[in-house]
């Protein structure tokens, strides 16, 4: 049951992420430069498990960031060595800022739950309904 509710969580964090995207997308061009323009792009490192033999090409994070105004920093891990590679990461403390947590327990999170591994997302889910009111 535990599973389901951090998949559901995930499932809420990213569908509200392509909401908020979406909406952006409804500005015109010129308010989208001013605006990007105006403020300082946001760094955001990224864990993400690649299921084919080649990593999607570097011109779709190019859009992302561009349309976000982030600079991403993803590192594909081949899927069969995704577990291992977040449990290195989670023994070394050097966690990505964005993750996915496949086939994993609470049981296994316990200690980087206890360190302040992971961030307390809860005010920006209230941020977001709130814009999304």
């Amino acid at each position: 049951m535990k599973k389901w509710s951090i998949v559901l969580l995930f499932c809420c964090v990213v569908l509200a992420g392509g909401l908020l995207v979406g909406c952006n997308s409804q500005e015109s061009n010129t308010e989208n430069k001013q605006r990007t323009s105006d403020t300082e792009s946001q760094e955001i490192s990224i864990m993400l498990n690649l299921h084919v033999p080649e990593v999607p090409d570097k011109r779709l994070e190019e859009l992302i960031e561009e349309e976000t105004n982030t600079e991403l920093d993803i590192k594909w891990v081949p899927d069969n060595n995704y577990a291992e590679s977040l449990n290195t990461s989670i023994a070394t403390n050097n966690l990505p800022d964005v993750f996915l947590l496949k086939d994993v327990t609470l049981e296994q999170q316990k200690d980087a739950i206890r360190d302040d591994q992971y961030w307390e997302i809860g005010p920006y889910l209230m941020i977001i309904q709130t814009y999304l009111n």
